[in-house]
């Protein structure tokens, strides 16, 4: 039958973007998936952050580049890096 499952495919998905719609919750960046476990990490945190109204991001980071990821994302929170590296400190300023 795989015409009734792809009806019956298509109003699940319906419901679940309507459901996440009417809770004003949309994907970060739609269409683009992380290819890295640090990526994938990245874009959990965004997506925790904003599903709990968090109020901002910590980054503990030595190149910098965990902080990058994140902005990447756009989030609303703000992102504070810290790191004990000087040169590191003076790129992400």
């Amino acid at each position: 039958y795989p015409i009734e499952t792809v009806k019956t495919m298509s109003k699940i998905v319906c419901a679940a973007e309507e459901e996440l719609l009417s809770k004003g919750l949309q994907p970060l960046v739609p269409g683009k998936k992380p290819r890295t476990q640090g990526g994938s990490v990245a874009r959990a945190a965004c997506e925790i952050a904003d599903f709990l109204d968090g109020k901002a991001l910590v980054a503990f980071t030595q190149s910098g580049d965990t902080a990058r990821r994140l902005s990447r994302y756009r989030v609303a929170q703000p992102i504070l890096a810290f790191t004990t590296d000087e040169s590191t400190r003076n790129q992400l300023a």
